[in-house]
């Protein structure tokens, strides 16, 4: 039951900040096209590592979980490509970023 209580309450708190800093982007993204200050990209940062670390430490206790087990074999994605991809979503968002400060 406490653990119940735990898991919901950090759910929560999770979802109050991202909706916090998902205001903070718009209110930074609306200062940026009316031309009053240059986009700041720290919520962007922010946003994507609150949204990408738990992701990725997921997967770690998955495959460290399955890493012995036979039946899971080949189950899994290639890694390669997973991180491909993500350092390609990465590399865009920093040049949309860039673009935008200039």
């Amino acid at each position: 039951m406490d653990e119940y209580i735990q898991l919901k309450a950090a759910s929560y708190g999770y979802r109050i900040i991202l909706v916090i800093l998902d205001v903070w982007i718009l209110y930074s993204c609306w200062h940026a096209i009316t031309g009053e200050t240059k986009l700041d990209m720290v919520p962007v940062f922010l946003t994507a590592a609150a949204v990408f670390i738990p992701e990725l430490i997921k997967r770690h206790i998955k495959r460290r979980m399955i890493s012995g087990d036979d039946e899971y074999y080949g189950s899994e994605p290639n890694e390669i490509i997973l991180i491909v991809f993500s350092l390609a979503a990465a590399i865009v968002l920093v040049l949309v970023g860039i673009l935008f400060n200039r």
